[in-house]
């Protein structure tokens, strides 16, 4: 299930990407004018000249694809370098080519791309969402370690209770729970969490050059816009509310997902237990990350390969203590089975405690001879007036 989750969220981020390199191919061709040439050309259209795709590709002689480009051009000029453009005509401009989602996809990253960014983060780290939220722009340390990436949150501050609204107060600086994760270099045939905060970068670098920033959110990972609208945020209110049950809705007819009541906690839990290695501390270390509750409940949060290790560990202890049971008495039985006198008594008395007395032998009871054997009286195993059907 994760790894369907992850597969649906890489797709997505990756036809963003696609479309925004495609938006970037568009603005950077040289046969396009310059802003101030298309703002005089703008000003020079009204209706009475047509429709304006049309107007401009007949006046400047360009395709389809460069009229594309001109727009996102001039689109991106206004929102991420303060140019002034008459709105009306802007929005006519923007309007010819499709709509605002669609033009933002192709300048900067969407809603979409962040909201499928922040969750592949959340997989491969098992990060909490709040330390996820704060990282900064330098969280790839550098660091490496078998096969994995360290990503490093930043120390944050939290108002306590009774604090006054924006008031230093009563807060602290104090490290988060999570202080550093590691990414995995590799994800099966899928892109890795760091390429995928490289190519997020990327695809917010024109918003941490603009003027419309602010200084505190410059070096944030996770800051955006609003389809066409200056102002660069970096609260995250809305992927809780909007973004992430829009992408849920997306995918309902997913065959292994669709429909699921996935919340980042059943994330978090579940990526725990999938990178965990499953012998007792392992387990029992992340059920405490997780906030699990006591009993069978982890179980339901691991994928096949953990549910699988799970059982094998389970069926394993099943085994010494009824192996401990039978061979309890039996002379060396310890030093044949490669364990102490005491690890074999606590075995036994764990299997006792599991309802594994059958297995138990009383060796100092008197075996009955041959010959008694002989003069017992065997039962039958079925009645002799039993009548007994031969199908074949």
């Amino acid at each position: 299930m994760l790894m369907e989750l992850r597969r649906c969220l890489c797709e997505e981020f990756s036809i963003e990407y696609e479309r925004f390199l495609r938006g970037k191919r568009l603005q950077e061709d040289p046969r396009l004018p310059d802003e101030a040439a298309i703002v005089s050309l703008l000003n020079e259209y009204n209706q009475t000249k047509g429709e304006v795709r049309e107007w401009f590709r007949n006046r400047l002689r360009i395709d389809d694809d460069q009229y594309e480009g001109l727009v996102f051009k001039l689109v991106s000029a206004t929102l991420h370098r303060g140019l002034v453009v008459k709105t009306r005509k802007l929005a006519t401009l923007m309007k010819s080519v499709g709509d605002p989602l669609w033009i933002q996809g192709h300048i900067q990253a969407t809603a979409v791309a962040l909201n499928a960014a922040f969750h592949i983060v959340i997989v491969d780290s098992a990060f909490n969402s709040q330390p996820c939220k704060d990282l900064k722009i330098n969280a790839i340390s550098g660091r490496e370690r078998r096969g994995r990436f360290e990503i490093v949150t930043a120390t944050s501050t939290k108002n306590r209770k009774n604090g006054p609204p924006n008031s230093k107060q009563n807060q602290v600086d104090t490290p988060l729970v999570d202080e550093g994760g590691w990414l995995p270099k590799k994800v099966g045939e899928q892109i890795s969490a760091k390429r995928v905060i490289e190519q997020w970068l990327e695809m917010t670098s024109m918003l941490r050059s603009s003027p419309q920033i602010r200084n505190t959110d410059s070096d944030r990972l996770w800051i955006f816009q609003r389809p066409l609208e200056p102002t660069i945020r970096s609260r995250l209110g809305s992927i809780d509310s909007e973004w992430w049950p829009a992408f849920l809705q997306r995918h309902a007819n997913n065959a292994m997902i669709g429909g699921l009541r996935i919340t980042r906690m059943v994330i978090r839990r579940t990526a725990l237990n999938r990178s965990a290695e499953m012998d007792d501390f392992g387990l029992a270390m992340n059920q405490e990350l997780g906030n699990h509750s006591d009993g069978f409940m982890p179980f339901f949060y691991l994928d096949k390969n953990g549910a699988k290790a799970v059982l094998e560990e389970m069926i394993r202890k099943f085994g010494d203590k009824w192996e401990a049971i039978a061979l309890y008495g039996i002379p060396h039985a310890a030093q044949v089975l490669g364990i102490s006198e005491q690890e074999l008594h606590r075995r036994k008395l764990l299997g006792l405690e599991s309802g594994l007395q059958f297995a138990q032998v009383d060796r100092k009871s008197p075996r009955t001879s041959s010959s008694e054997e002989k003069d017992t009286e065997e039962l039958p195993l079925i009645d002799k007036n039993t009548r007994v059907v031969d199908f074949h």
